[in-house]
């Protein structure tokens, strides 16, 4: 499959796109808020007055959006990856999905495990964007491999 052909596949328009960013920044505000308690105490009582509040709001709301956006990244490896190993074209939406859903599950788990060991904020970025890339490195290694044996 090409990329575009990929891309429309996967019924990403504007709504979606929007709704997945915004329903994962609850993820990386509670990530904030057990990690960096500093920036959660400089809110004030009216939060909607308080320009503090928006800069946590763009700190989840930028970090919502490069886990989309890697996301993306490794959907479109994991189709092309499927697609060289079973000769077929895979079923686009439904790896994309899968791998949200994994992602997300990953960060609970990264955000609970890192508050279990007392990790920094810092070391919970490491943690959770280290999933993403070690796949899309993975799926990279196994296409190389795949299609050298293929040949």
């Amino acid at each position: 499959m090409s990329i575009i052909k990929d891309f429309d596949e996967l019924n990403i328009g504007f709504k979606t796109t929007v709704l997945t960013i915004i329903c994962q920044m609850p993820f990386f505000y509670v990530a904030v808020y057990l990690f960096k308690h500093n920036l959660i105490y400089n809110v004030s009582s009216s939060p909607f007055a308080d320009l503090n509040f928006y800069f946590l709001i763009a700190i989840c709301f930028c970090f919502s959006i490069t886990w989309f956006l890697v996301n993306i990244a490794l959907s479109f490896l994991a189709i092309n990856f499927m697609d060289k190993l079973t000769k077929t074209d895979s079923d686009a939406k439904d790896t994309y999905v899968a791998t949200m859903i994994y992602s997300i599950v990953y960060l609970c788990a990264a955000i609970i495990v890192s508050y279990i060991f007392s990790f920094s904020f810092y070391t919970f970025l490491i943690a959770a964007y280290s999933y993403i890339i070690v796949r899309i490195l993975l799926i990279l290694i196994f296409t190389i491999l795949l299609r050298n044996i293929l040949k």
